[in-house]
């Protein structure tokens, strides 16, 4: 149109990756009422792998000629990931009560799997303007639709070594087609109150609620009866937003309150999965009847910003989430630790979480200090179902993070960095009897520091201490020390040499701690120790004042 100019991008990105691995892994079992050793298993794994993806995206805008926003957008974007592995794995299980309990898996798996994914968004934004002005009193009104479909294909086929033959395991051997569309249609109602005084403030009170609907089809065909799948729903999915916002020559002010709907639907592994039995301490069944839950959504949030030198800046947000027809986990274990789930719609889960962020900086002569502190808890409750018993499951996970920072003008820098989490779990039940629980904490201390010597010269080192406490498990303390020089040469200083030590001390580990109803798990993992890298980097382009 004569008075409108429109916009077209276009980005595209491609990427391959192969590897290969070798896995050993050892479990023991312990019941927390008889602590004697119960079970134990030892697996070794060597897989091989390759996989590549692909991810297009192309954006038309149409706006007015002095317009800052688009009168009509359009997005499409594609997105594919690709992946085949090849794996082989032996587990052994070894009962020390009941020898007869005892298994043994030889299997060898080629899968392949494969997701595609087109999602379309159209947007019409403020198209009846002029009548919106004169019958509605300024009223934007927005609408958009946004139309996602996934095409997802699993074919894998799994093999056993038995009396040295290798046999095809027709269970888990399966072919699934999986097409998933996900529709949502919006129309928003938008509208802005001003109060402006030029050079003394400036005050905006927004509304907008949207009237959204959504449209989700799951259907799956497969080589197994049982997961032959259909369903169909439509949802509504209305939000609201309200926020205010004042700002003057000293600071600037936010508070908003949100409300969304969301609907969380069950996928294949949780409706009719295909069970490895070589998974032998934790088996998930599915559950066909399995319907979407619900969730309501409120977020409190408050801004601030000093705009004076130096100022005190801070965020805060509190948010509560309701959930219905909760996806309730339903396990049963046996006295040799092993655990069979499946999940059921039951009760609600309600959450609450709260966060905290306060940044302050100062400068005194040729000193800057800069300091951040981030706070984040949340703590929820949902109910489980142990071994045909109901219980009331509540976690509460808690994160403190706090950075000093200080500066010499460009000679030198150094940080110190303090990381804390912690997270409880229990589970109670009807009676309110504490009857399982379990407490994580995890102290993290890092300092940094960087000198440069030359303005072409520099060398950086940081420390990091780590301790991990469980309660009933002994504590595990391991320290990281990397350190790294870099040199850059040529007359615009865009050639870059970096040498790397990483892991001196030779103590890098991974540790992960999972509370899930009744029990509990710390995976140690083996990783890559005492390394060092070179890298070369070339920086072609002059980025600001030409020195010439």
């Amino acid at each position: 149109m004569e008075n409108n100019k429109s916009h077209l991008s276009v980005s595209t990105q491609l990427n391959f990756k192969d590897g290969d691995s070798n896995i050993q892994d050892s479990t023991e079992v312990f019941i927390k009422s008889n602590p004697t050793l119960q079970s134990k298993s030892y697996s070794k794994e060597i897989s091989a792998s390759k996989s590549n993806s692909k991810h297009i995206k192309i954006n038309y805008g149409l706006k007015k000629r002095n317009g800052l926003d688009d009168v009509i957008g359009l997005t499409y974007e594609f997105n594919q990931n690709w992946n085949r592995f090849n794996n082989k794995s032996e587990t052994s299980f070894q009962s020390e009560q009941d020898p007869t309990q005892n298994l043994y898996f030889n299997r060898q798996y080629k899968n392949l799997n494969e997701k595609t994914n087109h999602n379309l968004l159209f947007e019409a934004n403020n198209m009846f303007e002029s009548y919106s002005n004169r019958y509605f009193g300024g009223i934007i009104i927005n609408t958009k639709n946004e139309f996602n479909t996934s095409i997802i294909l699993q074919d894998n086929n799994i093999y056993d070594h038995l009396d040295n033959e290798l046999l095809q395991n027709k269970y888990l051997t399966v072919v699934n087609h999986t097409r998933i569309i996900n529709e949502r249609p919006t129309i928003s109602l938008i509208k802005d109150l001003n109060r402006d005084w030029p050079g003394r403030y400036n005050k905006k009170l927004s509304f907008q609620v949207d009237f959204a609907a959504q449209l989700y089809e799951f259907k799956n065909k497969s080589t197994h009866d049982f997961q032959v799948i259909k369903k169909f729903h439509i949802k509504s999915i209305p939000s609201f937003a309200f926020s205010y916002d004042y700002r003057n020559s000293n600071l600037y002010n936010k508070f908003s309150f949100n409300f969304k709907r969301s609907y969380r639907y069950p996928i294949l592994n949780e409706l009719a999965p295909t069970t490895d039995s070589s998974n032998i301490y934790f088996l998930n069944i599915g559950n066909k009847t399995l319907v979407p839950s619900t969730t309501n959504s409120f977020i409190f949030g408050i801004t601030h910003f000093g705009l004076k030198k130096y100022p005190w800046s801070y965020f805060f947000n509190f948010r509560l989430d309701k959930t219905n027809k909760y996806f309730a986990d339903s396990s049963s274990t046996d006295s040799l630790g092993r655990t069979i789930s499946s999940f059921t719609n039951f009760g609600a889960q309600n959450r609450i979480a709260e966060s905290f962020r306060l940044e302050k900086s100062f400068v005194l002569n040729k000193n800057q200090f800069s300091l951040s502190l981030n706070e984040n808890n949340s703590y929820s409750i949902q109910p489980v179902f142990i071994n045909s018993r109901q219980y009331q499951s509540k976690y509460f996970v808690s994160s403190s993070f706090l950075s000093m920072n200080y500066e010499l003008i460009d000679l030198f820098q150094t940080m110190l960095i303090t990381e804390f989490r912690f997270s409880k779990s229990r589970q109670e039940a009807n009676n309110d009897e504490g009857i399982f629980k379990y407490n994580n904490n995890e102290f993290i201390q890092t300092l940094s520091g960087s000198f440069n010597i030359t303005k072409r010269f520099n060398i950086s080192s940081n420390v990091k201490y780590h301790r991990y406490s469980t309660a009933g498990l002994k504590p595990i303390n391991y320290v990281i020390w990397n350190a790294s020089a870099t040199f850059r040469c040529l007359k615009l200083n865009n050639l870059e040499f970096k040498f790397s030590a990483l892991d001196l001390l030779h103590q890098n580990s991974s540790v992960i701690n999972i509370a899930s109803n009744n029990t509990f798990r710390q995976i140690q993992t083996n990783v890559l120790q005492q390394y060092f890298m070179l890298s070369v980097a070339f920086y072609p382009r002059n980025f600001g004042k030409n020195p010439d």
